[in-house]
């Protein structure tokens, strides 16, 4: 057995073949994380391109081999330690710190002054790579904007549809990037969400993210309300930080039937009364519909009248044909839709929830 000259493969001569075997295996670590702990002398991180590697691959494309090469002695891999905030409403931008431990010494100066300039980099789902220019750097910190896009949709990945991301938000990948080399410093998910994409009070007031809030006179989910939904009432999200009196899907305008579900022969006439909570003024139209689920969603509908806490429907009828849900039944969607007072053609009603 011999080493060549740069210890970098093994030579086993054998009585009929000569065999050349390579002792330094850096590629089959993934990570900064498993490349140091192996404690391989000949392998170390690489932070271009982002792999483990011999020092003499790293230096082939660094432009700071002492800095962009971290050896397993050190076992200290640069990491992304927080992100505030680490959540952010697609629709506009936002500064973001990003604070990293373990970052090479080569970035600052003794002073904390910044020596190399950085980028922060989004990679989304669809594959779409944004990068931002640094607006700062102290010590271990970088300040970043997020980047801007109309909505969600042009984000997500083939297999993704706006239903999956609307409440959970949608993930990309954060990465700290060194302008000069492109080399990759850390990275860690960051969350951008869409305020706009959620339909009802209900989805709206439940969700994680504290910048929504419900409009409840224009029915919509805005994560700027005091600017687009002056004078109306609102309920804030759960998670709203600060005072609210009305935090929390409980406050949403809804409706519900005391007796729970509704049953009704097929061909009765009925007048259907369900109680009502957390009602504005000004809404002052009402309609009761039901939608059979099998008979293509063709939705039967009557005006209704408000009387205290209740809403009154006028009287419906209600049949349906065919098997139904094949037990003698058949399901329909009940829903009550309201309105501002004064009903014209272009009247948009919406549901209560």
């Amino acid at each position: 057995m011999e080493l060549d000259e740069k210890n970098g493969f093994l030579y086993v001569l054998q009585k009929r073949a000569l065999y050349k075997i390579n002792i330094r295996l850096c590629a089959q670590s993934q990570d900064c994380h498993s490349c140091l702990n192996a404690g391989d002398p000949y392998c170390g991180w690489c932070l271009k391109p982002s792999a483990c590697t011999t020092q003499e691959v790293c230096e082939a494309d660094a432009l700071n081999p002492r800095a962009d090469w971290l050896n397993y002695k050190s076992g200290r891999c640069p990491a992304i330690r927080s992100v505030e905030p680490r959540e952010q409403q697609i629709t506009f931008s936002r500064p973001i710190h990003v604070r990293i431990e373990n970052a090479p010494p080569a970035l600052a100066s003794h002073d904390g002054s910044t020596k190399a300039t950085l980028y922060c980099s989004f990679h989304f789902p669809n594959h779409l790579l944004v990068n931002v220019s640094a607006i700062s750097r102290e010590g271990d910190q970088v300040v970043c904007a997020t980047p801007i896009r109309s909505n969600l949709k042009t984000l997500l990945a083939r297999t993704q549809t706006i239903n999956d991301v609307a409440r959970d938000g949608l993930v990309a990948r954060l990465s700290i990037v060194q302008s000069a080399d492109s080399a990759v410093l850390a990275s860690t998910n960051f969350t951008f969400f869409d305020c706009h994409q959620l339909i009802s009070c209900q989805e709206c007031a439940s969700v994680r993210f504290s910048l929504c809030d419900w409009c409840t006179l224009t029915a919509k989910c805005v994560p700027n309300a005091e600017d687009v939904c002056q004078g109306e009432s609102l309920v804030n999200s759960v998670s709203r930080i600060g005072p609210s009196s009305r935090r929390g899907p409980e406050f949403c305008p809804q409706f519900s039937s005391p007796d729970g579900d509704l049953f009704v022969s097929s061909g009765q006439r009925r007048k259907v009364k369900v109680l009502a909570s957390n009602l504005h003024e000004q809404m002052g139209a009402f309609k009761c519909q039901y939608t059979l689920i099998e008979q293509n969603s063709v939705t039967h509908e009557k005006l209704a009248q408000r009387e205290g806490n209740e809403i009154v429907c006028e009287e419906m009828l209600f049949e349906f044909n065919g098997s139904g849900d094949g037990n003698g039944t058949g399901t329909a969607l009940f829903n009550i839709v309201w309105a501002s007072p004064g009903l014209t053609t272009s009247t948009i009603f919406h549901p209560l929830d």
